[in-house]
Parts: structure tokens; sequence; C-alpha cells
């Protein structure tokens, strides 16, 4: 059985309400650079929103390790938020 079709919406995320209007969004899914990070400097976002940009190897638990790997090499390159 494949679940299809699912997508993420990010305005609906909690702990996101005070920076998600200022995220760029692509159909609900955070617009991610080549680390994970999202349109806000030091906002890093992977699993399953990371699927559009990255792939669906990303929305299991086996792409947890290469996630981590590539957003701890976007943090060591990130300007500090001023």
């Amino acid at each position: 059985m494949l679940a299809t079709g699912y997508k993420p919406d990010m305005k609906k995320v909690p702990y996101l309400s005070g920076v998600v209007d200022r995220m760029e969004l692509n159909d609900g899914f955070p617009a991610l650079d080549d680390y994970f990070q999202t349109s806000l400097p030091g906002l890093f976002v992977t699993g399953f929103p990371a699927t559009r940009d990255f792939g669906p190897f990303f929305g299991f638990v086996r792409g947890c390790v290469p996630a981590a790997t590539l957003t701890v090499e976007g943090l060591k390159k990130a300007q500090p938020v001023k």
C-alpha cells in the first residue's frame, strides 16, 4: 500500500507561527537549499517536509543520517543571525 498525495502545510505547525509567514513555501512545502535550510537563515527542516526538494528517501528514517550530515555542513557555513 502506498500513501500518496500527502503534502505538508507548514502554516499549521504551531511552533513556527511566529516565522512561517516569512518563509518561502511551495505548495505547503518549505523551499530548501542544498543543506535543508529554509529561506530563513538558521532554520533547517528535514523529514517529510523536505521530500519536495530532496526526494522521498528523506521522508523515511533511513534518510536521517544523510540529512543530519548535510544539515551540520549547512550549519558550519551559515552566517550568524543578528
